[in-house]
């Protein structure tokens, strides 16, 4: 851009650009095919550094970042689908050394440099890895060939222990021993936000890689976690700050998820309760913990199963999950709720009566959620009960449907043959019993929607 703001030049690349910076008279652009160095007058390409022939560590990655830094006489390129750190000559851009790391961690971008030590600091993080994914690597330049090795951590350990008044829920209990305060609270955090990730009953399933990883909740986890730090060296006073401190963030970092719970409900309020850390030094008195008043989640755990059946999960051999079902859908459809969430919960009891062998009780209810707008309703009516007949109610649901612009799916083809067939009167008929339902819909703001 010139000085008066007025558009210098435009062009069209073949690359696509990730940032950008001004370095010695040229414009350096960060890709996923490498270094592109470019003229800040006319655009013009004026060298390369092409990594387009390197083999991708991963596809499908949300994270598609290219991050190029420089200092001194090198230039450092990080490329996450790549995953590793290339270090080239910046006279001539002849590679220096590639750097990967183990255990499938991707070297994302340059984070700082000490000035003191001459050490430089690069983010890394494991992709598909909710918790405890995210690294910091720390590089001499003078010893480029140094061994990647990981830092050392302390004695740490878990176990569930059972409350004294209701047996069958259990707090989760972990132990830290290490004398240096800086490592417990580091690690402690780490070690919290895992487990708690692991095993808490989330409402909206905010943990969707853990099953990748092997990672299996316990369904015991009352979403009490207590942290205990053993033979921590240093001021009493500053010890119990540092652990008010560590409460605070991961008080405020499962609350960012609204829905980080145990697996068991306040018996006084029906809501299920936040999980939460309770740290303490070896030796000091255990916090109680209060139960929170109300159900601050309810009005996410209609979507929660709705996403379930969107992408086929519906945990329906799990007593605790079709209990938790089986409560909210008789709350929603006995109460004043929205139309649509009346519907979904309607649907939800078909599908709780088929997984009891009560096919008669689904299909009534499966109709029913199709009467008031859910068309997922009308779809496993038919897997149930076969496509409909004229005559049959469902007949001209479906019609009404169509009416809508929603088509029966690959049902409609033997639906739109059936109605070929009738007679000029019983087409009348029909078409006059499908656009009553249609006025009905609009008069009570009856809107059509699918679940799956």
């Amino acid at each position: 851009m010139q000085v008066d703001g007025a558009e210098k030049w435009t062009k069209e690349y073949d690359f696509k650009a990730k940032e950008c910076f001004i370095y010695n008279e040229a414009l350096v652009v960060s890709s996923l095919d490498g270094v592109y160095f470019l003229s800040p007058i006319n655009g013009d390409v004026l060298d390369v550094v092409d990594v387009s022939n390197y083999k991708l560590r991963e596809r499908g990655l949300v994270l598609e970042s290219a991050s190029t830094h420089i200092d001194g006489d090198s230039l450092f390129y990080s490329n996450y689908l790549i995953g590793s750190l290339f270090i080239y000559n910046l006279s001539d851009l002849t590679l220096k050394k590639e750097i990967s790391l183990p255990q499938g961690i991707h070297i994302d971008s340059f984070m700082g440099k000490d000035e003191t030590s001459g050490l430089y600091y690069f983010y890394a993080s494991q992709p598909r890895k909710e918790v405890g994914n995210t690294f910091l690597l720390e590089l001499d330049p003078n010893n480029l060939d140094a061994p990647i090795e990981f830092e050392p951590t302390p004695d740490i350990s878990s176990r569930f222990v059972a409350t004294e008044d209701t047996p069958e829920q259990c707090e989760l209990h972990i132990d830290i021993t290490t004398e240096s305060l800086d490592d417990a609270i580091r690690f402690g955090e780490i070690t919290v936000r895992k487990l708690a990730m692991q095993h808490s009953l989330s409402l909206l399933r905010s943990g969707p890689c853990l099953a990748e990883q092997g990672l299996k909740p316990d369904e015991r986890f009352n979403g009490t976690i207590r942290l205990i730090l053993h033979d921590v060296q240093g001021d009493t006073a500053q010890i119990d700050e540092y652990l008010a401190i560590l409460k605070q963030r991961v008080d405020e970092w499962a609350a960012g998820f609204d829905t980080l719970v145990g697996w068991f409900k306040n018996p006084d309020t029906g809501g299920y309760i936040r999980t939460q850390v309770f740290p303490r030094r070896a030796g000091q008195p255990e916090q109680a913990r209060i139960l929170p008043k109300g159900n601050p989640f309810a009005e996410y755990e209609l979507d929660d199963f709705v996403s379930d059946l969107e992408s086929d999960t519906l945990k329906l051999d799990n007593k605790h999950y079709v209990a938790r079902l089986t409560e909210l859908t008789e709350a929603i459809t006995s109460e004043q709720s929205s139309l649509q969430d009346m519907a979904t919960a309607t649907y939800f009891k078909g599908t709780l009566a088929y997984i009891n062998n009560d096919e008669q009780a689904a299909l009534e209810h499966y109709f029913t959620a199709a009467q008031q707008g859910c068309f997922t309703g009308v779809l496993s009516y038919m897997d149930l009960g076969g496509i409909p007949q004229p005559g049959q109610p469902l007949f001209t649901l479906v019609a009404a449907y169509n009416l809508v612009g929603q088509d029966a799916w690959s049902a409609q083809e033997d639906i739109d043959a059936c109605i070929k067939r009738l007679t000029d009167s019983e087409r009348h008929e029909l078409d006059n019993a499908a656009q009553a339902i249609v006025d009905d819909w609009q008069r009570n703001e009856i809107k059509s929607f699918n679940l799956a």
